[in-house]
């Protein structure tokens, strides 16, 4: 069931996802081995033999000490390798024999040896539910790491999408694009070729069917076009690019035929002064030069004369067709771009509430990932404590048992030396008193032999 993403929630990059889903990946890997390395010690691999055996403890003490006289270093070494199959070296195998031989007396008695398979109970337990962890870790991580890989891909899908769609929005920040834009706000998706014509006229205002620079830049700021900040197209290059780009084969040939007319009118100057010098080649048809445009006019003063751009700049106008043509191309492009952003900006809505979504969905996987993992490592550092509890309990059971032990035996050394004791003392009295009654008699008898 999809859960309900925050309304302020702020996404994470793909990148940043893929990072995290190769750190997953690489944490699942070290999981496994963990799982490998748990039954990786001695202790461990001896304790999981004996499990497999499934065996009571007392039927082990009879297997390894059927007489009850211990288990010496070389029958040790005999069963670990015969009964349960473990391959290990002589040192290995007396290092830890010597661990189980507390009193360091060469031989594992019968307590010391159910202690042993008591402990190696315990830790072939232990290394069972640490595999078993680190593998359902390994599995947790895998899975984290899948649903991290699908919000990369949704992200980045929304990362394209919105990166396109702010190209489109830029794209309709340009002079053209306003243009259109402006004009379709106006009078509407269907204007129609006459109100363009309209709006040039107004344009046009010397009436020439043609608006050179100034009039150009007058118009577009009267429809309200804003020039970029910084960079990018303004009014002016537009208008020098709508003439560079124009073919324009009306204008060459104006052009030509103003060249020809201003080569002829030289000509008449200099025959003006000079009619002999200049006299045609040909026979005089009786026919005049045109008259010198208007435009020409100009170019006869000594001012214009000298300026060779001069020409050009009154012939720098585009004639009021190409700018229809150009505003029917700037209005349908204008369209496109509209729709197109508005197509965009419904998929780029749509691709981040799904990239919100499998991030959230993320976001809570690893949340509850982490309550596990703290609930784990609480309940982990319980059973440590109560089991470094029970085990100070038991040694100090153990410690108050020997020194139980210690205190009767000497306290039955002390009343046996006091028993000793008591029986020299009563033997000396004994020895004293026949040697008294020895005395007396002795001198009963002297005493009556001395008054016979």
């Amino acid at each position: 069931m999809p859960t309900v993403v925050p309304r302020h929630f702020k996404l994470r990059s793909a990148a940043a996802l893929r990072e995290l889903k190769e750190h997953c990946a690489d944490q699942a890997r070290e999981a496994d081995e963990a799982a490998v390395a748990a039954h990786s010690s001695f202790e461990r691999k001896l304790g999981a033999a004996l499990a497999r055996q499934g065996l009571p403890i007392a039927e082990l003490l009879r297997g390894w000490d059927d007489d009850g006289s211990g288990v010496k270093k070389v029958i040790f070494r005999k069963q670990v390798r015969s009964t349960l199959g473990l391959k290990a070296d002589n040192a290995t195998i007396d290092a830890y024999f010597d661990r189980l031989d507390s009193d360091g007396g060469g031989i594992l008695e019968q307590g010391e040896l159910r202690r042993a398979f008591s402990q190696l109970n315990s830790a072939a337990g232990e290394a069972q539910a640490e595999a078993d962890r680190q593998r359902a870790l390994a599995e947790a991580l895998r899975a984290r790491g899948k649903h991290t890989r699908e919000a990369a891909d949704a992200t980045e899908a929304f990362e394209q999408s919105n990166a396109k769609l702010m190209t489109v929005v830029r794209a309709r920040e340009t002079v053209i694009a306003q243009c259109g834009e402006l004009i379709v706000h106006k009078w509407g998706r269907d204007v129609t070729s006459k109100e363009l014509s309209e709006l040039l006229a107004k344009w046009d205002v010397r009436g020439k069917r043609e608006v050179n620079k100034m009039e150009f830049r007058k118009g577009m700021l009267g429809l309200r076009v804003v020039e970029p900040p910084s960079g990018g197209e303004t009014i002016g290059s537009l208008f020098e690019s709508l003439c560079d780009g124009y073919t324009w084969s009306a204008r060459d040939a104006a052009h030509g035929a103003v060249q020809v007319q201003l080569q002829a009118h030289e000509s008449q100057q200099q025959q003006q002064h000079d009619p002999q010098q200049h006299e045609p080649p040909q026979q005089q048809t009786g026919e005049q030069s045109p008259p010198l445009p208007v435009a020409l006019t100009v170019l006869d003063q000594p001012a214009a004369a000298a300026s060779p751009d001069a020409t050009e700049d009154l012939l720098r106008a585009v004639p009021t067709t190409v700018l229809r043509e150009f505003l029917m191309r700037a209005i349908e492009e204008s369209i496109r771009s509209a729709d197109r952003q508005t197509s965009l900006d419904a998929a780029t809505v749509a691709l981040r509430r799904a990239a919100q979504q499998q991030q959230h969905e993320l976001q809570v996987l690893e949340e509850t990932a982490e309550r596990t993992e703290e609930a784990r490592r609480v309940l982990a550092e319980r059973d440590a404590a109560a089991k470094a509890e029970a085990t100070a309990r038991v040694n100090a059971l153990r410690a108050k048992a020997r020194r139980a032990k210690l205190d009767k035996a000497r306290d039955e050394r002390a009343a046996f030396e006091d028993k000793l004791v008591r029986k020299r003392k009563m033997a000396a009295e004994k020895r004293l008193a026949m040697i008294g009654l020895s005395l007396e008699g002795s001198n009963a008898h002297h005493y009556q032999s001395a008054r016979c």
